[in-house]
């Protein structure tokens, strides 16, 4: 399996993240003639953030290699609110917006190292003139997994055949083709796992102060993507077909450990 798997931070960062395209602020300018695809989250780029791409993105200009080359860019899933004094809010998103001198989540649930959506969410951007004419936005969610498997898509190369992976081929997203699906995410990081399938999403720590594993928790991402609303009373069935997935996929990274 691909980094998926892994602690969100290290590998896999924008999940459930919304892809919006930016007028040319961020990477070269509003001349510089390329189309970037932006994922606002909880956290937007920081204008340090902002600089690094512009400068990536200007080398590759200067050597001629831009219009045909993807450019992908994510920050990393923080900040880390927990222990920190004096929360403080903002008027954004209905007065639920919660900051501190190191950052915010907005009034998203969680925190870096969490698999709530504070913990998940995160900017992402691709700039690839060639291959994105026209800037748009999509609510499609997208990992860093799906960077490997959509490059060589681009470059007409198959992916090797001898591992399992989590990430997909995003060329229809880009190309906008109708109906595409992708399949679930998982998620395991600081004792907590999360299985994301669109709209819905269920997500639990693994033990509590007792050393007992908590009840899965169900939310609409679409309708509730603050996580407010638990809904695996009322649809116990989609929590348990959800949970078996998720133990399924767990259970095939294991194994593959395991063999390494």
């Amino acid at each position: 399996h691909g980094p998926a798997g892994q602690e969100p931070g290290t590998a896999v960062h924008a999940v459930r993240a919304q892809v919006l395209a930016q007028d040319g602020a961020a990477a070269g300018g509003p001349d510089a003639g390329a189309h970037r695809v932006r994922a606002p989250a909880a956290v937007c780029a920081s204008r340090h953030q902002a600089r690094q791409l512009s400068g990536g993105a200007g080398t590759l200009r200067e050597c001629d290699l831009a219009d045909n080359t993807m450019l992908w860019f994510t920050s990393d899933n923080g900040p880390n609110l927990k222990g920190k004094k004096n929360p403080k809010s903002g008027v954004a998103q209905d007065g639920k917006f919660v900051y501190t001198a190191l950052g915010s989540t907005g009034a998203y649930r969680g925190w870096k190292r969490d698999c709530y959506e504070g913990g998940l969410r995160v900017p992402g951007i691709l700039e690839w003139p060639a291959g994105i004419k026209e800037s748009r936005h999509t609510d499609f969610p997208a990992v860093t997994s799906d960077y490997f498997p959509t490059a060589l898509a681009a470059a007409g190369l198959p992916l090797p055949d001898d591992r399992t992976y989590d990430g997909i081929n995003l060329l229809p997203v880009i190309e906008q083709e109708n109906n595409f699906l992708r399949p679930p995410i998982g998620f395991h990081c600081n004792g907590m796992e999360a299985w994301t399938s669109t709209p819905y999403k269920i997500v639990r720590s693994l033990k509590n102060k007792k050393n007992e594993d908590l009840d899965w928790e169900l939310y609409n991402l679409v309708e509730d993507p603050f996580e407010e609303h638990n809904l695996a009373g009322s649809k116990p069935a989609l929590v348990k077909r959800m949970a078996e997935e998720f133990n399924e996929w767990a259970a095939a990274i294991q194994s593959e450990h395991r063999k390494n």
